[in-house]
């Protein structure tokens, strides 16, 4: 996952590293990010992985 300014932004795996990323780059929390990922992941097929360092 590369956060590039493609579409769509997140794809497949997402680990705990592309949390973290994802919200150094938008300016909120990583609870945050995690909770609207978690609501958001079965819509776009999203494999939270978030126990993983990837």
């Amino acid at each position: 996952m590369g956060l590039d300014g493609r579409l769509p932004a997140l794809t497949g795996k997402v680990g705990a590293r592309h949390v973290a990323r994802a919200a150094d780059a938008t300016g909120e929390s990583e609870a945050w990010v995690t909770e609207r990922l978690r609501l958001y992941a079965p819509l776009f097929d999203l494999d939270l992985d978030l126990d993983d360092a990837s």
